[in-house]
């Protein structure tokens, strides 16, 4: 399950965006976290957390659809 959870993880980190508004990386913490942050127009947010060796451990969507096309995934404003 873990090995099922990190292939996940890893595809979560190479989602691209799709028209945002804001998007950037925090500045390190002190205990070595960070996260990417992606802001769109309707105030949707797509957060992506990395843990101390800069690996993806967890995410964040809210009001954001994502779409794939071909072997690319994409996060982009929900406007529904």
């Amino acid at each position: 399950m873990e090995e099922v959870d990190r292939l996940s993880m890893d595809a979560i980190d190479k989602i691209t965006a799709q028209s945002p508004v804001k998007d950037y990386r925090t500045q390190t913490r002190a205990d070595g976290t960070s996260s990417h942050v992606i802001v769109f127009w309707n105030g949707g947010r797509f957060v992506v957390f990395y843990d101390g060796q800069d690996v993806p451990i967890d995410f964040q969507a809210e009001g954001v659809r994502f779409e794939a096309f071909g072997d690319t995934i994409s996060v982009m404003a929900d406007s529904a």
